[in-house]
């Protein structure tokens, strides 16, 4: 337990410097997402139907990083990648799972910069229903009256960062 809430900090001061631009010198532009699944021209099938179960939900998460769905992989997936939940008014119980997969790399699939994907699931008796897939190495929530984000950043150097702003729409974050 208290190595978990060790990496929380760590995610969280870590995402705050990187957001903030401390200790370095960030340039930062903000862009609205512009479609469902943004960025580079990833763009999956979105489910249907939520997952029945996190194994299933990370089985989607395998096929979209193009790995093996087969269990070894699923469970490495699962015990690389890090699992954040929070309960909005908006959305209810949300699970962000920041997809991570070593294997035989010391870097792992998202490189040395930790840039990759972020998926968004609401969860509940139903399952895991997805509900967004974020872009960046970090991300920070923000929520002003009835409207909640989700803002990624990607650090690309000392002096490049972007953010990506993805806005809760009811369903999804768009």
């Amino acid at each position: 337990m208290r190595l978990l809430i060790r990496q929380l900090v760590s995610t969280a001061v870590l995402s705050y410097t990187l957001i903030s631009g401390a200790g370095c010198a960030t340039h930062q532009s903000v862009s609205d997402s512009p479609d469902l699944w943004q960025n580079s021209g990833f763009h999956p099938t979105k489910p249907s139907k939520p997952f029945e179960s996190c194994e299933v939900a990370f089985s989607y998460i395998a096929q979209c990083e193009r790995l093996p769905s087969d269990r070894h992989t699923l469970f490495v997936l699962a015990a690389d990648s890090t699992l954040v939940r929070s309960n909005w008014p908006q959305t209810g119980d949300l699970v962000v799972v920041r997809a991570e997969y070593y294997g035989q790399s010391r870097f792992g699939i998202r490189g040395a910069q930790g840039q990759g994907r972020y998926y968004v699931f609401q969860t509940g008796d139903y399952g895991w229903r997805l509900v967004g897939i974020l872009h960046g190495n970090s991300y920070r929530w923000d929520a002003v009256g009835d409207t909640l984000r989700i803002i990624t950043a990607t650090h690309f150097s000392a002096a490049v960062s972007d953010e990506t702003i993805y806005t809760w729409k009811g369903q999804l974050f768009e």
